[in-house]
């Protein structure tokens, strides 16, 4: 949008109103940052996490992982004991997407990334793409069977219901758990032995609003989308739809449960957010890394075959990029 001049520079309104954008949570304005101008405003945030049935994990002695390989012996406990340990649906792609964004984020250096995610100068050469893909089929013996014939909303409703004791779901997903049986505990994506990228990122986005670049009426835009992060208006946003606003304050004691101002406390805490994979590249890079990615799902294709597809992507992303 901002390539294209479709987008406002809002960066103004930003600097001329403290009072509003100073109560806006920092890292949750940057992914609308571009060239050191502002072109949106957010109104939700949310993050990534694992979500584990605290009393499985007590009944079995066993803790929330740190490490990649923590995380493997965790799932060796579960599925030993008989569980079904880790809930998937990859009927929609997104939900791949997250898995190998992060996975991705953990073990490609950022320079590499930057460059890669970039349609101009992307390749996706570096061989911790295969690596982090390699990642994402140690979990294959873990899942729930047939992982690519249900959807995300149906996963989630096992796990609330106790068929399996953990889920990789948003933060904002917590409502939609409903109440549980059981406790409920999360933890960050397990830094990965090796990994050359950061290995605390959160992922996760801002979601919020631009202002097209052809209003008449830039002033009014920005009215509402002031009143929309107001602290009222945050505060009844995660009250009426259990929804966290990029509002400082807005989660709090009176609105929110324990899990949920534990999960917004993450994503407050986190250094950097890493935004979802599927909206930092170009559609079809995303689109050939992750039917490729569900074909791997069923055994149809190896990581090597699919980083081959995606390089043919991206080469003709570049190529049309440079002209």
């Amino acid at each position: 949008f901002v390539r294209g001049n479709k987008a406002l520079d809002l960066t103004s309104y930003y600097k001329n109103d403290p009072t509003w954008s100073s109560q806006l949570v920092p890292s949750q304005v940057k992914p609308y940052t571009f060239n050191d101008k502002v072109y949106g405003v957010p109104v939700t945030m949310d993050g990534k996490m694992f979500f584990y049935n605290k009393d499985v994990f007590e009944k079995l002695n066993i803790h929330p992982p740190k490490t990649w390989n923590d995380f493997i012996d965790v799932l060796k406990v579960l599925k030993k004991n008989n569980y079904t340990a880790l809930q998937f649906g990859s009927q929609d792609t997104w939900t791949i997407s997250h898995y190998v964004g992060t996975l991705n984020q953990r073990l490609v250096s950022p320079e590499v990334l930057a460059m890669d995610y970039n349609r101009k100068t992307g390749k996706f050469k570096d061989d911790d793409y295969i690596k982090a893909l390699e990642k994402f089929q140690e979990l294959l013996p873990y899942f729930n069977e047939n992982t690519n014939s249900i959807d995300h909303e149906y996963a989630r409703q096992q796990f609330s219901n106790g068929k399996a004791p953990m889920f990789y779901a948003e933060t904002a997903e917590i409502k939609l758990f409903g109440p549980t049986k059981f406790e409920l505990g999360m933890f960050n994506f397990p830094e990965v032995e090796g990994g050359k990228g950061n290995q605390t990122n959160l992922t996760g986005s801002p979601e919020g609003f631009m202002v097209s670049s052809k209003t008449k009426h830039p002033k009014e835009a920005m009215e509402f989308l002031k009143f929309l992060t107001t602290k009222h208006m945050g505060e009844k946003l995660v009250t009426d739809v259990g929804k966290y606003s990029a509002v400082k304050g807005t989660v709090n004691e009176n609105n929110s449960s324990p899990e949920q101002l534990e999960a917004v406390q993450s994503i407050l805490n986190t250094e950097e957010m890493a935004p979802w994979f599927d909206m930092s590249i170009d559609a079809r890079i995303a689109d050939a890394y992750l039917t490729g990615t569900q074909m791997m799902l069923n055994g149809d294709k190896t990581p090597k075959q699919i980083m081959r597809d995606v390089q043919k992507a991206a080469d003709t992303v570049r190529f049309e990029a440079g002209k």
